[in-house]
């Protein structure tokens, strides 16, 4: 490897819309493979579920009652007008939500034992919540309850005070404003840090604070390559099952869907999710120093590969299957090929501080052992035509089995380029739209909240 990028050979995509439904065929006809063939990685695989967190954030969902701000996407997005990470997902409107207590300030949320909560349902388990995509599988569902459940403890915790302004308003605008902080803190310094790969971190948030850019505002509110392609690599990241909680209860990926509104679970009578099925945290969010202490129930998300894919339940051919699906949305968005990126990225000062990249190159962008590209006709225009939700796939399965850069990052160099110079700007919408935090000595230990570990354990110590 030279370590220069290698150039499209011409401007315009050879590629064709059977060519990438064949790709993703192949991949979704690659055998079902258990955790040990998959590999588990060092990340603890509640990331796998905030970033699916992080993305509804970002994309507006359409509804009847929603302005439309840009395109509707096939998946029913809605790009924001200005990309902002500020917990709309969890708060929608405000303090008027049907979802917020008004007497208390809290968020309502439904405690079904020891441990155990669930949103506030109506028919046929319709959730009281402001985006229902977070209820469309078990683990994004439990997800948004502990984000409930922490702006309820920051309330608790606020009441209990003196000096500081009680009402029901008053305490829910501030909890508001310290769980959004608390939030973009740990996308930044928790979420990414874990991801990206170590020298771009260090560029766009350490000290080194990059401010290479590779959108335009404008860009960033529509479809772009960082949302149509290099943001989808979270269904890459699932296991095969999850373990939930100590009564050892398992779930397959197909399961985690039985729990939605409108499923037979709920249409057959039950008005609220059984506790058995409530999601311990302390199983997907932890610190190295925890898993040493006790590796034991802890879970970790499977290496990526362009080979991990999902097929939906309920959804018939081509629709069902999720590599289609991508491959086929950034092809209908016109996303820039994987090698446009390459040249980008290496005219940017970004570059200087990444010693390994590209890192992949014709000889290596099919996948080893069984050929994917061989299952397609005229499948040898793909090692120089990359889609680039296949290619941020192949790179960091290309880093994981590589010895010598395994830990510099979750994601490749380019992938993590892109996803960095993303956030890069979204943050700083939101950090300019977000309200003051004021100091508080007697609120420290919220304030200090800066990874997801620390946000359950204060949930834990503070919540009624």
């Amino acid at each position: 490897m030279d370590g220069q990028p290698h150039i499209a050979k011409s401007v315009t995509s050879p590629l064709t819309r059977g060519m990438l439904i064949d790709l993703g065929e192949a991949i979704s006809k690659v055998p079902q493979r258990g955790l040990a063939e998959l590999g588990e990685h060092d990340l603890p695989a509640g990331y796998t579920y905030l970033g699916q967190f992080i993305d509804h954030d970002l994309q507006r969902f359409a509804t009847a009652d929603t302005p439309l701000m840009g395109t509707i996407h096939g998946d029913g997005k809605v790009p924001r007008a200005r990309p902002e990470l500020d917990l709309a997902s969890l708060y929608g409107t405000g303090f008027s939500e049907p979802f917020v207590d008004q007497q208390s300030g809290k968020l309502k949320v439904k405690k079904l034992g020891s441990g155990a909560y669930d949103f506030i349902r109506g028919d046929a388990g319709a959730p009281l919540i402001a985006d229902t995509r977070n209820e469309e599988n078990l683990l994004i569902a439990q997800l948004h309850v502990l984000f409930i459940r922490f702006h309820n403890a920051v309330v608790k915790q606020l009441s209990a005070q003196p000096n500081t302004a009680n009402s029901p308003t008053a305490l829910y605008d501030m909890a508001r404003q310290i769980v959004t902080a608390r939030y973009l803190h740990i996308v930044v310094h928790d979420f990414l840090k874990r991801i990206l790969w170590d020298e771009v971190w260090t560029a766009y948030f350490g000290a080194a604070d990059c401010m290479d850019t590779l959108f335009s505002e404008q860009e960033l509110a529509g479809t772009n390559a960082f949302n149509t392609a290099v943001f989808r690599f979270g269904h890459a990241m699932v296991r095969p099952e999850y373990v939930l909680n100590e009564h050892k209860t398992r779930l397959t990926l197909r399961q985690l869907f039985n729990y939605r509104a409108g499923s037979d679970y709920f249409t057959s009578g039950f008005t609220h999710i059984p506790p058995e099925v409530c999601v311990n945290w302390t199983r997907f969010f932890y610190t190295p120093d925890e898993f040493r202490a006790q590796p034991k129930g802890k879970q970790a998300a499977v290496h990526l590969s362009p080979k991990n894919t999902i097929v939906i339940p309920g959804l018939m051919w081509p629709n069902n299957v999720l590599a289609i699906r991508n491959l086929l949305r950034s092809w209908n968005e016109n996303t820039p090929l994987a090698q446009v990126y390459e040249n980008k990225i290496a005219a940017l000062p970004v570059r200087a501080v990444l010693s390994d990249f590209p890192l992949l190159t014709p000889d290596n962008m099919d996948t080893p052992v069984t050929s994917l590209f061989a299952q397609v006709a005229n499948g040898d225009v793909l090692k120089h035509h990359t889609p680039l939700w296949y290619y941020i796939l192949r790179e960091a399965q290309y880093v994981q089995h590589t010895p010598a850069i395994r830990r510099k990052g979750y994601l490749g160099p380019l992938a993590s380029v892109i996803v960095a110079s993303a956030f890069k700007q979204i943050l700083q919408n939101s950090v300019s739209a977000l309200p003051g935090v004021p100091d508080m000595p007697g609120m420290a230990s919220a304030l200090a909240v800066s990874d997801m570990p620390g946000l359950l354990t204060f949930v834990l110590l503070n919540e009624e």
